[in-house]
């Protein structure tokens, strides 16, 4: 399972080997690319924000009140918006935090500029997108009443999965278990019933 992401290291491996210096941790921020990163707003909610083109970072400076002289010399452009990324970033993280999540998204979307809401699991169930698409269903199971689960992925045409139980029940096979795993015949489990032990 590790050898998908070992994929996203590509460009790493390959620059190391080069001479670049290794990577390093950056938080939800990556190397000249400014604003990147997860933002808490006055709602205290968490969105993820990644617009660091020079074109997204034209239509953002408007809505920091950042397009003046100063703020287009600083921050418009790449080469010089990394000298002062963690100024950007700062900025960026203490306009979102005066505003509500809602307004912050609905404002960065009607810009154009990459906004998601970081979901707890009740907003991801609810979202309309995960709803529309059937992504969590609930399965009804005799000990435990309905249950949410993930849905299988991928979709395929020709043959649908689908989740039919939750699965057996606590203890369902532990005398499968106890006989095949353990080695135990009936006499021995019978005694550490008994016994109180299982």
């Amino acid at each position: 399972m590790f050898e998908p992401v070992l994929q996203l290291l590509t460009g790493s491996v390959a620059a190391w080997e080069q001479g670049a210096p290794p990577p390093h941790r950056t938080g939800s921020r990556v190397a000249n690319g400014v604003p990147r990163n997860v933002y808490r707003t006055r709602d205290d909610t968490w969105l993820v924000v990644s617009a660091t083109t020079d074109n997204q970072v034209g239509r953002l400076l408007p809505l920091l009140g950042l397009d003046t002289e100063d703020g287009l010399a600083r921050f418009a452009k790449a080469a010089t918006r990394g000298q002062h990324a963690d100024e950007l970033d700062g900025l960026v993280a203490d306009w979102i935090a005066t505003h509500d999540r809602d307004d912050v998204v609905e404002q960065f979307l009607d810009a154009r500029l990459p906004v998601a809401p970081v979901n707890d699991l009740a907003s991801l169930v609810a979202d309309p997108h995960v709803v529309a698409r059937g992504d969590v269903v609930v399965i009804e199971d005799p000990d435990l009443g309905p249950v949410r689960m993930v849905a299988p992925a991928p979709r395929l045409s020709a043959t649908p999965a689908e989740i039919r139980w939750a699965g057996p029940a606590l203890g369902a096979h532990n005398d499968e278990v106890y006989a095949e795993w353990l080695d135990l015949d009936a006499d021995a489990v019978t005694k550490l019933r008994e016994s109180g032990v299982i």
